[in-house]
């Protein structure tokens, strides 16, 4: 016990690591092109980060409430409202068949974001101050459509300066023009929840800035500590891509993943530390990136904004409240 809490941030990555890869790497083995039974074990390992920085949460000596009601209504709320969404969320956006095979799955893993949600009332203080910020969120609203509009803004930028220049740009996955508005609207909603809730948000912020960039900033600046990060985060999701991975696109991943990593590190730090802002911020860039086409040129769109974040924010100056900028 001693020994994890002296070295928390190691033991932290260690074991996101082997419980992540592990799990997909399973997911892959026992069930080869079978999205649906995979599914289990991706979101396990997806959830990884997460689940960890509660785990490492409870190891801290800290004082205990009695909000058993409030958990496990609140468990019981999400686990419905995330189930039901989910199911929605396969057939139409993954156009998965309907069945009794899908309903066990969606229900089994909607027990994930219902945990995570859940352990805002856990009895340990040091839990709920963990995840505190997803329900009582901090900072200005400001921050908040700063997180989710940024994105989008980017890739529309990206997308202007190609049709200046006379480049020609792939098509999205997702098309605007085969939608109407009402659908349209519908289909970003389901991805936009989904992105929130099953994948990226809330199975990875309360771990990547949440934990560690929490328990990082203590010894080291915003920019180091969005780096050490953003190349923890690309080299977590190899396995993932692992059929599409050349030595070419090890390095695309990571540099995507430091690149948008200092952003999220911007973001949580611009708000005091909130998990609902980072949280917005994931579910934008994972829903925005299959409706608007990113080219090469993103990535230097992307580094001039980062350079003046960087430099706007001056976030190689290492403070004790780095999350009160």
């Amino acid at each position: 016990m001693k020994l994890l809490l002296n070295h928390n941030i190691v033991f932290f990555f260690v074991i996101v690591f082997l419980v992540s890869w592990s799990s997909w790497i399973l997911a892959y083995l026992l069930f080869p092109g079978n999205f649906l039974l995979q599914l289990p074990l991706m979101r396990i390992g997806a959830f990884a980060p997460a689940l960890i920085s509660i785990f490492m949460c409870s190891l801290k000596n800290s004082a205990e409430s009695n909000k058993t009601k409030k958990r496990w209504l609140t468990f019981v709320i999400v686990w419905i409202i995330a189930s039901l969404h989910f199911y929605f969320y396969l057939i139409h956006i993954e156009n998965t068949e309907t069945g009794i095979k899908l309903i066990l799955i969606t229900i089994v893993t909607s027990v994930l974001p219902a945990f995570v949600l859940s352990n805002i009332f856990s009895k340990k203080t040091a839990i709920q101050e963990h995840l505190s910020t997803i329900f009582y969120p901090k900072g200005k609203l400001f921050w908040y459509i700063i997180a989710f509009l940024i994105i989008p803004f980017l890739l529309s930028l990206d997308v202007l300066i190609n049709y200046i220049i006379g480049n020609e740009i792939g098509s999205p996955e997702y098309n605007f023009n085969e939608y109407a508005n009402i659908k349209l609207f519908f289909y970003l909603f389901l991805i936009i929840i989904t992105q929130s809730l099953q994948t990226g948000g809330l199975s990875e912020e309360p771990g990547w800035r949440g934990y560690a960039q929490k328990e990082l900033q203590k010894k080291y600046s915003p920019l180091i500590v969005g780096i050490m990060i953003g190349l923890a985060w690309g080299i977590w999701h190899f396995p993932i891509y692992l059929s599409q991975i050349t030595s070419m696109s090890l390095w695309m991943i990571v540099l995507g993943c430091i690149q948008i990593g200092l952003t999220f590190t911007w973001i949580y730090n611009r708000t005091k530390g909130s998990l609902l802002a980072v949280i917005i911020l994931h579910a934008s860039w994972n829903t925005f990136t299959h409706f608007i086409p990113k080219s090469s040129i993103f990535d230097i769109v992307m580094g001039i904004f980062l350079l003046i974040v960087i430099c706007t924010s001056k976030m190689w100056k290492k403070t004790d409240k780095s999350n009160n900028a």
